[in-house]
């Protein structure tokens, strides 16, 4: 049912990366929104998360959200994105 393509697909990385496979069409996806970033790497999904992009047309926008800041966030958002942008509120 998901290989038709997707406009919108929303999951957690170990879901999306449990079901999907070759299955799901994600091409059709225009937006990219990972939130949490810094506690789905404290649990382990930096793989998966790496892999997202693949899955994406390479034209889109990615919004990654964080609590913390680190040079390991810093280094997975600059891989998940292309000419960001960092808004930081204190």
């Amino acid at each position: 049912e998901f290989a038709s393509g997707q406009q919108c697909l929303v999951a957690t990385p170990a879901h999306l990366n449990s079901s999907t496979g070759p299955a799901i069409d994600a091409s059709g996806c225009q937006y990219l929104v990972v939130d949490q970033l810094d506690l789905m790497l404290s649990m382990g999904f930096e793989t998966q998360l790496l892999e997202l992009p693949g899955c994406l047309p390479q034209v889109r926008q990615t919004a990654v959200y964080t609590t913390a800041w680190s040079d390991k966030i810093q280094s997975v958002a600059r891989q998940l994105t292309k000419n960001a942008l960092c808004v930081q509120v204190p």
